[in-house]
């Protein structure tokens, strides 16, 4: 058994040892590194040791770690092995702006940060899109992982602005977190722009999709198929994601256009609550009794926050003997790849994500290099993608 003075220096060494693979480019971006097992027999140690040093580079940024799914690189150009620069102290992190308009321009760098990993949803196309636009006038893109985590988040802040970075590209965990610091970073003329979501109460200009008229199009579709039992299901709360509580109002506004009174006994705004900590067989069983207990209750029609969900509400629905479309019929948004090829097929709203990153590289250009801190929000149109999953009433 290893003693834990060994433990910690085997730990460290397998942290360098990723360190200094990514750093050298045979680890990229995006890359799928070894599992916790491959590392422990590669270094031969424990498991317990390969685990500490793969969850230690992902607290300070460096990958992504997804249950089920193994371990990421997040960016290029991560922290030495034993330098957590994610826990900077508040003392550390208090004089970020002094000199800033200065500082800030030191290195044609700038960063990203993601709420999770570059390998989820079409992610990949938003940062194309925006490293293309940067790279035409020279500046390098990294990528950071905030892991869906406000307080992540706020240390890459930190980080990122001590690093002297030229600007940021911020896609918030929530539109209501880190507002303080946030706005500090606006008067002080930090660039930065907001793509997903638009900041609350603060003029930092932002590339978001119309989510509100998608969210319209798709209801208006399943109205215009005779359906009036209309619910949806979204994971997280309407005041702290500015995109789902456009879609909610889209739908909204969908049903009041053609006199439908909305049943909010089929309306869920914070499903990620119920289901937080479940594996993915306790999600489905929970939605197989979520949706049974509607579709019981008359629901004929569902409107899902996103692919993701609706393609797990599928699942549930043909676990519970519930048939798509004839008892049901449902709608996603976003057009990943999958839903062509579920069965049935998904009617989705896809996302313009590579326009998204292209208005994002032109906006944050603008700042670093004019100087012009106008507030801009961009709503990029969106496509009603109809397919087979939504059927007559």
């Amino acid at each position: 058994m290893e003693s834990n003075t060994a433990q910690e220096k085997l730990y460290e060494r397998i942290a360098e040892f990723i360190n200094e693979k990514i750093i050298s480019g045979e680890y990229a971006v995006g890359a799928k590194l070894p599992t916790e097992q491959a590392l422990a027999a590669m270094f031969n140690v424990s498991r317990i040791t390969s685990k500490r040093a793969l969850d230690e580079l992902a607290a300070k940024g460096a990958i992504t770690r997804r249950q089920g799914r193994g371990s990421f690189v997040t960016t290029a150009h991560p922290s030495p092995p034993g330098q957590n620069r994610l826990n900077r102290s508040p003392a550390t992190a208090a004089p970020l702006f002094s000199g800033i308009s200065q500082s800030v321009h030191g290195k044609k760098t700038v960063a990203m940060i993601l709420p999770y990993d570059i390998l989820q949803g079409r992610l990949t196309e938003i940062v194309q899109s925006a490293t293309a636009a940067l790279g035409e006038r020279n500046y390098h893109l990294t990528l950071h992982n905030s892991g869906e985590n406000s307080e992540n988040e706020r240390h890459l802040f930190a980080r990122l602005i001590a690093d002297n970075v030229s600007g940021i590209i911020v896609y918030p965990t929530t539109d209501s977190s880190n507002t303080d610091m946030l706005y500090d970073m606006w008067l002080h003329h930090v660039p930065i722009v907001a793509v997903d979501k638009k900041i609350a109460d603060i003029p930092i200009s932002c590339v978001c999709s119309d989510n509100y008229q998608g969210a319209y199009d798709l209801t208006e579709y399943m109205i215009g198929k005779g359906h009036t039992r209309i619910g949806c299901l979204f994971n997280v709360p309407l005041p702290s994601v500015y995109s789902v509580r456009r879609r909610y109002f889209g739908f909204c506004s969908a049903m009041k256009q053609h006199g439908i009174p909305i049943d909010y006994s089929l309306v869920e705004h914070d499903y990620a609550e119920r289901s937080f900590g479940l594996s993915f067989d306790e999600n489905i069983a929970l939605l197989m009794e979520t949706v049974k207990q509607r579709v019981d209750a008359g629901m004929t029609a569902l409107l899902l926050e996103n692919d993701y969900t609706a393609l797990n509400v599928m699942t549930a629905c043909k676990l519970a003997g519930i048939r798509l479309p004839e008892d049901l019929s449902i709608v996603g948004f976003d057009n990943l790849t999958q839903c062509e090829f579920a069965t049935p097929s998904l009617t989705t709203c896809e996302q313009d994500f590579k326009r998204m990153g292209s208005l994002v590289g032109e906006l944050l250009l603008k700042q670093m290099e004019r100087r012009d801190f106008a507030f801009v929000e961009h709503s990029v149109p969106t496509k009603l993608c109809i397919r087979d999953s939504v059927g007559e009433r």
